[in-house]
Order: structure tokens, then C-alpha cells, then sequence
């Protein structure tokens, strides 16, 4: 082999690494890039994960505050209806005493 015949091989082997590496590149920029896609695709699902989740939270809040709400104003009527109850009872003892009373005076009316 001659001196011309070695330059074209060296030449030609060079140029074939130069094309393995730029292969090489190609190949590793696509994989990069199907893993950022892969990440993304990752983080959109979770995100919808996360919005659902939060949704279902917030319905969790306002059911839990409405109930609150309401045994609340349960709380308060059931406290005017005891209210009421004992100005019944009381009504019901001076009633029961004037009754007592009356009687007596009868019992004693009677003798």
C-alpha cells in the first residue's frame, strides 16, 4: 500500500468515527429527549392527580363546613327550645304550687 492509499483510509476510518460519533449524538440528544418527553408527560399526570385531589378537598371543606354550619344552628335552636322548656317547667311548678294551694284552702274549707 502506498502513502496515498494509507492517507484515504486514515481519511476514510476518521470520517467513519466522525460519523459514529455524530450517530452517537443524534442518538443520545433522541433519548434525552424522549425522557424529557416521558418527564413531562409524568408531571402533567400527576398534576391532574393533584388538581383532583385538591378538588375533592375543597368538597370535602365546604360539605364539612356546611355540616358544621348547621349542627351550629341545631346547637342554638336546641338551646332556645331548653330555654323554653324551663320557662315551661317554672310555669308548670308556680302552677303546681297555686294548684297545692288551692287545694289546701279547699281541704281546709271543707273541715
Amino acid at each position: 500500500m502506498n502513502d496515498d492509499q494509507e492517507n484515504r483510509l486514515i481519511v476514510m476510518k476518521d470520517n467513519q468515527v466522525k460519523n459514529l460519533l455524530a450517530s452517537l449524538a443524534i442518538a443520545a440528544v433522541g433519548c434525552l429527549a424522549y425522557w424529557a418527553y416521558d418527564a413531562q408527560v409524568r408531571v402533567d399526570e400527576y398534576n391532574v392527580k393533584v388538581i383532583s385531589l385538591t378538588e375533592t378537598i375543597q368538597a370535602i371543606t365546604a360539605k364539612q363546613l356546611a355540616d358544621q354550619e348547621s349542627n351550629l344552628k341545631d346547637v342554638e335552636e336546641n338551646k332556645l327550645v331548653d330555654d323554653r322548656v324551663k320557662v315551661l317547667e317554672a310555669t308548670v311548678q308556680s302552677q303546681q304550687a297555686a294548684i297545692d294551694e288551692l287545694t289546701a284552702r279547699l281541704t281546709k274549707k271543707k273541715k
